[in-house]
């Protein structure tokens, strides 16, 4: 059986328990869904895109991913 596409399985389980995931695809796929649906609750909590972090991710970020003009 091939793998799903996790984008499909997002467009058709984001909600779907954690468990029934687990029975229905394989731990790959579960754990880019589950991701997904962590991002989506983030952005439901901070429509514009920042929180009381933003700062101090923004700074680690930039040490560990610095941005390059081109």
């Amino acid at each position: 059986m091939p793998t799903p596409n996790a984008i499909e399985v997002c467009r058709t389980d984001l909600f779907t328990k954690e468990d029934e995931l687990r029975q229905r695809y394989p731990q790959v796929i579960v754990d880019k869904v589950l991701r997904v649906r962590e991002i989506y609750q983030w952005f439901i909590s901070n429509p514009d895109g920042t929180d009381a972090f933003s700062p101090i991710r923004s700074k680690l970020l930039r040490g560990r991913h610095p941005l390059h003009r081109l």
